[in-house]
């Protein structure tokens, strides 16, 4: 759960597992208005609980108020399809839980659906668990607003954003041009720039500007494609499929559709990181062994592979063999991955990766010190970090794995 504002002072009121509140202040830092994010409690036991404590949260202010987030339940049928069907009694406590808070849900745009299990006809549930709801004040203040779903991808949940105010509508705005790094790995990048500006010389700064940036555009959609313009159509058409009925012929279509994006996605990592790579030698004067870079990108792909299959069911069409596999520890024991850098101007980068046995990311964390270390004490001190890291979130039984070799077994 994300919160965005433009020039807009917003204060940490309370928080715990299953919420989190802000209120919105003025120039005075008085209060105007109250957003609470939820995480409703999942067992139906339980359910109770994200009701007594949304009714806590709505009576503990007098200013408006918009609840949004996970609420762990739906209003009506029509907010589900498959499964066992949902029990009047939960749905009911949801229902009271609106009308004695007067809220109003705000509606959607989008498929109705905010979430999704399941990756054939027989096991297919869809639930719309995901909402925002206001009271009147709230929807007073704010009479023009949005609600968008967004395509299920990568997570069971769809994003949902909110927006509100004046400009609701952001998402036609203006495409700012931006310069990207990558266009220098072509030499006749600058050859274009050149061209370009030497045909506006009796031209205003601006105008030659303007000429510039459209002539590099053409350009650059011309040599390296538009990858993230057609990674935005494979999104308008997934959100296309999962808003129809869904049935055998749909379902197929969306995973081979969620496959399309998800190779645009790994292409775009890995030419970012080949040209992130060129950039810093060129513009940091800082040297990266091109055999590292050529192992790490077997590594990127077969970690990529995996999490498409757990993820969609289905494997990506990318014949590339790992260099360093991965393989999952026993249950109940969380694996540990570390790993180090010596820079050349002095320095070392330190980093470890924490994942069930499932595969599933539960820490991250890197760090750079001064020191200048040979590479084996470096990655000595990076399994320290990573073991350090395990320890802080409580995880006792842990698997290490590193690649550095003259340390195994030691």
């Amino acid at each position: 759960m994300g919160l965005w504002w433009k020039d807009v002072n917003v204060r940490v009121i309370s928080f715990s597992t299953y919420h989190f509140m802000v209120e919105v202040l003025d120039d005075n830092n008085s209060d105007m208005w109250r957003a609470v994010g939820i995480y409703g409690w999942p067992e139906k036991a339980n359910k109770y609980k994200t009701w007594e404590l949304m009714k806590s949260l709505k009576f503990s202010s007098a200013s408006p108020i918009v609840f949004f987030g996970d609420f762990n339940e739906i209003i009506n049928e029509r907010e589900k399809e498959g499964g066992v069907p949902r029990s009047e009694r939960c749905m009911d406590g949801f229902r009271e839980l609106i009308d004695d808070c007067s809220l109003h849900d705000l509606g959607y745009q989008g498929s109705c659906f905010t979430w999704q299990r399941g990756v054939t006809m027989e096991t297919l549930i869809r639930e719309r668990l995901d909402r925002f709801l206001a009271c009147e004040d709230w929807c007073n203040l704010f009479p023009t607003r949005e609600v968008r779903h967004f395509p299920i991808y990568c997570s069971d949940h769809a994003p949902i954003i909110l927006t509100a105010g004046k400009e609701t509508n952001m998402w036609a705005k203006k495409k700012l041009f931006k310069f990207e790094l990558f266009w220098l790995s072509k030499p006749e990048c600058e050859e274009v720039i050149r061209n370009s500006w030497s045909e506006e010389l009796n031209q205003p700064a601006d105008i030659k500007l303007a000429k510039c940036a459209s002539v590099l555009e053409e350009w650059a959609a011309t040599i390296f494609g538009d990858v993230k313009k057609r990674i935005r159509k494979n999104e308008k058409l997934l959100k296309r499929l999962q808003r129809r009925a869904m049935d055998a012929s749909v379902l197929e279509q969306c995973k081979k559709v969620k496959l399309n994006k998800d190779e645009l996605s790994l292409f775009a990592t890995l030419a970012w990181a080949a040209w992130t790579s060129r950039n810093k030698r060129i513009f940091h004067h800082s040297d990266h062994d091109p055999r590292s870079i050529a192992v790490g990108f077997p590594k990127y792909v077969a970690d990529y592979k995996r999490y498409a299959l757990n993820v969609f069911g289905a494997r990506l069409s990318l014949d590339v063999r790992s260099a360093a596999g991965w393989n999952p520890p026993p249950s109940g024991v969380v694996k540990v991955n570390t790993d180090a850098a010596v820079f050349d101007g002095g320095g070392v980068g330190l980093g470890a990766v924490v994942r069930d046995e499932k595969g599933g990311l539960l820490a991250i964390s890197s760090k750079r010190l001064g020191c200048r270390w040979f590479a084996a004490m470096a990655e000595a001190a990076a399994i320290n970090y990573g073991l350090q890291l395990a320890r802080q979130l409580n995880y006792m039984k842990v698997w290490l794995e590193c690649d550095a070799m003259e340390l195994v077994g030691k």
